[in-house]
């Protein structure tokens, strides 16, 4: 008890004390949810994807294109769908071989100004010229046969001195009349060349089943008995 200090004061102060606790709060939980591991990207890649789809109905640009994108992509995040990309490239090319080669193959064999063949290259029988020179593998006698054609200064087996077609006529007869009329057509052809020594005329023109395939093309032709030659048959 303090000096000076009534003691009912005291009393009365004491039922009104209450202890003070200094324990606080806890914070609220907060729940979050489980991240995943660090890795690669979940399930193939996207272009990956694309670029197959794209190679698959012809459209090799954009295959190519999505193939190059997948493959960067995959090998910087370790993806899946580097055999898919590559899938994709690969379609996507033979697509785009087939179509240059269908393009070339309408436009003909490439020329120079003169009208001579620029360099060596396959095409078919029917886009031969007069005055052409070619290597005849199999020499195959139907008019579609395919055939090399190369610059006459180059060897080569074969060359076209005449050109002609039967169109016109309705019927492949049986007895051997429209390969009288070519016979007839390239000795008219030859007459205006030289003396084509070491060399012997072949006449190419329909068969029956080219003859039913709408064909009626006629060539005339000095072939070499054996082997190659680089001479030209000059016009007289």
């Amino acid at each position: 008890m303090t000096s000076g200090q009534p003691a009912d004061d005291l009393a009365c102060c004491a039922d009104t004390v209450r202890p003070v606790s200094n324990a606080t709060a806890a914070p609220p939980t907060r729940t979050t949810a489980p991240s995943r591991a660090p890795g690669p990207p979940l399930g193939n890649n996207g272009f990956a994807q694309g670029a197959v789809w794209f190679g698959v109905f012809g459209l090799f640009p954009l295959g190519l294109i999505c193939g190059a994108v997948a493959l960067f992509q995959v090998w910087r995040s370790g993806q899946r769908g580097r055999g898919l990309a590559i899938l994709g490239i690969i379609l996507s090319t033979v697509w785009g071989l087939v179509l240059v080669n269908a393009f070339a193959t309408t436009q003909g064999p490439s020329r120079l100004p003169g009208g001579g063949v620029s360099h060596a290259q396959y095409d078919a029988m029917v886009d031969v010229r007069t005055g052409d020179c070619f290597l005849w593998p199999g020499r195959d006698l139907s008019v579609d046969a395919s055939v090399q054609l190369v610059p006459c200064s180059r060897p080569h087996e074969a060359q076209v001195y005449g050109t002609s077609s039967l169109q016109g006529w309705t019927d492949f007869t049986a007895d051997g009349a429209a390969g009288r009329e070519a016979q007839r057509r390239c000795a008219i052809a030859a007459v205006g060349y030289a003396a084509s020594g070491g060399l012997e005329d072949e006449v190419v023109y329909p068969d029956t089943v080219g003859w039913a395939a709408a064909s009626r093309q006629v060539f005339c032709l000095f072939l070499t008995r054996n082997g190659l030659t680089t001479s030209v048959v000059r016009a007289a």
